[in-house]
């Protein structure tokens, strides 16, 4: 009995420092957001009626458009920064890479709702897009 407990308190511990958002995008509206997150850093209105940006720290952002959350933008963690990671979890996709601009492309699962930016010729990531999957 004694080490399950040492093992729970241990999960628990571990667990303890990192807020989960439970963002489903498509259907979290903006308050929800803001509640679940606190107060962003600012909201910024996009051209051409695309809806918002909300930003908050470590420059993660959220667009919303009609008050729903559609798009989620965020840097990669420590395991998600190389190329060769996200090639492996979208082995079962079909992924489709688009040229950006002349330095960035982007590998896109659109099953899985998820595409990462990275720069031509390197094997880093440097932006993690999740969107709502259909």
């Amino acid at each position: 009995m004694r080490p399950f407990f040492l093992f729970s308190l241990l999960i628990l511990t571990a667990c303890g420092g990192h807020k989960h958002t439970s963002t489903n995008l498509g259907t979290t509206t903006t308050k929800e957001l803001i509640q679940e997150k606190g107060a962003p850093e600012s909201e910024v209105e996009l051209p051409e009626n695309q809806g918002t940006l909300v930003l908050y720290p470590e420059d993660e952002k959220y667009q919303s458009e009609d008050g729903i959350i559609t798009t989620k933008f965020r840097n990669p963690n420590a395991s998600e920064k190389i190329l060769l990671y996200w090639k492996h979890k979208f082995k079962l996709c079909e992924t489709k890479i688009k040229k950006l601009n002349a330095e960035e492309s982007e590998l896109s699962c659109k099953s899985k709702g998820q595409s990462v930016i990275y720069s031509e010729g390197s094997a880093f990531i440097s932006r993690i897009v999740e969107y709502e999957s259909k």
